[in-house]
């Protein structure tokens, strides 16, 4: 067995730079409230600021559109919002607000909403506080009206409710932050499906309309030659440089034969030129070949991890939403087994079991797959390590 000992991919490849998740925050409450209570703005601003500081703590790009007291200021929040492009809208109510002042924003924004109401302590000292001091804790009274308003308006959200301090709340807003990144990087991301659908398995086979519509990607189908011309162009230097950037990962196994080892680093170099040259964030793909190549050439890339560790997915048989839940969760799918955690170097291993071996017969540079009376032999050895 092949046995991951060397130090992290992340550590030894550059990652794949991401768009940072967009988070558009607006915190707000009742004006006709300033004049009466005179200290419950300022202890009000004082909780938006905290919040505000908690938010960049995250990793995210927070636009803050300030506070608002009335529907003026809400819809001066809205444009900056919506022309700030946002992942998701956070609305902070730090006190009452009507709905009137939160629906423009989040009809503006076009984007789902996250409700927060987190008032400055766990309780309230009843015996001591006034209209003025509960006020600042009746985040929570607006709640109601505003989802009410929302699924009218049909507008998706959430809500999170508990105290400034209070961890597991926060730890709840940042399982929505991710989760809005997720939504941003399908949104934004370039799918590549080379060859062709796999025609056998049609629960599987991806509408590329449908990706589109559903999810805002785009998808660049491809076709084998633009890899296999790459693969032509790469150089001996490049195939040294890539056989030791993998024995610094892995520790190789004595039965791995050095043209296999060597033919693997070159498709390798390749497909991260094809990802370049595109500016791919997941590939997919299939290829039956003709009378050169009888199978799929795919089982030939006995270095997808590699590619996965730098941040652009992989699948085989054209499973393009395979590839869609790489990029968005960082999981990936191995061969269409189940969703496993992507951690990068172990990748490689996973990745390699059954996809790599060199068709007997085959000249070095050509993409080919091992004939159907090889195929069961070589793919019980590159479970083994073989190819790896």
């Amino acid at each position: 067995m092949i046995q991951n000992l060397g130090p992290s991919a992340g550590a030894l490849l550059e990652p794949k730079q991401r768009k940072p998740t967009r988070i558009g925050l607006v915190s707000g409450g009742l004006g006709a409230y300033w004049p009466q209570f005179p200290d419950l703005l300022p202890q009000l601003q004082a909780s938006a600021r905290y919040v505000t500081e908690r938010f960049n703590r995250l990793d995210a790009e927070v636009i803050d559109a300030g506070f608002v007291s009335d529907a003026q200021d809400a819809g001066i929040a809205a444009e900056k919002l919506r022309q700030a492009d946002c992942d998701l809208i956070v609305v902070f109510l730090a006190t009452y607000l009507t709905s009137s002042m939160v629906l423009p924003i989040a009809q503006k924004a076009k984007t789902p909403v996250l409700v927060i109401d987190l008032q400055p302590t766990e309780a309230m000292d009843h015996s001591t506080f006034d209209t003025g001091k509960w006020l600042a804790y009746c985040g929570q009274c607006p709640v109601p009206e505003v989802a009410n308003v929302f699924r009218r308006a049909g507008i998706p959200f959430r809500s999170v409710s508990g105290y400034l301090r209070q961890e597991s709340a926060w730890a709840r807003i940042d399982q929505w932050v991710h989760a809005a990144g997720v939504r941003s990087l399908l949104r934004n991301a370039r799918h590549g499906l080379m060859g062709h659908l796999y025609p056998g398995m049609l629960d599987v086979s991806t509408d590329l309309t449908r990706v589109a519509t559903t999810f805002g990607s785009h998808v660049e189908v491809l076709e084998f030659d633009d890899l296999r011309e790459r693969v032509n162009q790469v150089t001996d230097t490049q195939v040294a440089d890539r056989m030791d950037l993998a024995r610094k990962l892995f520790d190789i196994d004595e039965s791995v034969q050095d043209e296999d080892f060597a033919w693997g680093a070159r498709v390798s170099v390749g497909l991260d030129r094809l990802v370049d040259d595109f500016d791919l964030d997941t590939i997919a793909y299939y290829h039956r070949g003709l009378a050169g190549e009888p199978a799929r050439a795919a089982r030939r890339w006995h270095d997808p991890g590699l590619l996965d560790s730098d941040g652009a997915g992989r699948s085989d048989g054209g499973r393009v939403r395979a590839p869609h839940v790489d990029r968005a969760t960082g999981c990936s799918r191995n061969r269409g087994r189940g969703l496993i955690h992507r951690d990068p170097g172990a990748q490689f291993l996973r990745q390699c079991r059954g996809d790599g071996a060199r068709r007997s017969g085959a000249p070095r540079g050509e993409l080919g797959c091992a004939p159907p009376e090889r195929a069961g032999r070589l793919s019980r050895q590159t479970r083994m390590g073989r190819v790896c």
